[in-house]
């Protein structure tokens, strides 16, 4: 049997994304923002380098409140967070950029792979 729904601001939703991105990742530093507009609201999560998308997106797909079905309608759902059930933020964007240096080093890294 479900427990009741928490309902949440998105700011509670990106609060534990960030815990858990701290918790997997305790070396990198993460851009966790979140954002509400008429429809709903998202979280963005941003960082350089670090690790690639999927294994954020490991973490933070679970937060995700919505989805759109196949006839464009949103879909609502809870999430389970520490044994209690919640619906906050609908989406959860995720953006990895790669700083010069980091750029660099796989450019230097394919030239040893390929080059005669």
């Amino acid at each position: 049997m479900q427990k009741d729904i928490i309902y949440e601001d998105a700011t509670e939703t990106a609060k534990k994304i960030k815990k858990e991105l701290k918790k997997a990742f305790p070396k990198m530093k993460f851009s966790v923002t979140s954002s509400k507009y008429a429809q709903g609201s998202s979280v963005y999560v941003k960082w350089i380098d670090g690790p690639m998308e999927d294994e954020v997106k490991d973490i933070t797909n679970k937060f995700k409140g919505a989805s759109v079905d196949v006839t464009d309608m949103k879909v609502y759902k809870s999430y389970e967070y520490e044994g209690e059930f919640y619906n906050g933020a609908d989406f959860i964007n995720t953006s990895r950029k790669l700083s010069a240096e980091y750029k660099d080093k796989i450019v230097t890294h394919a030239k040893t792979i390929y080059e005669d």
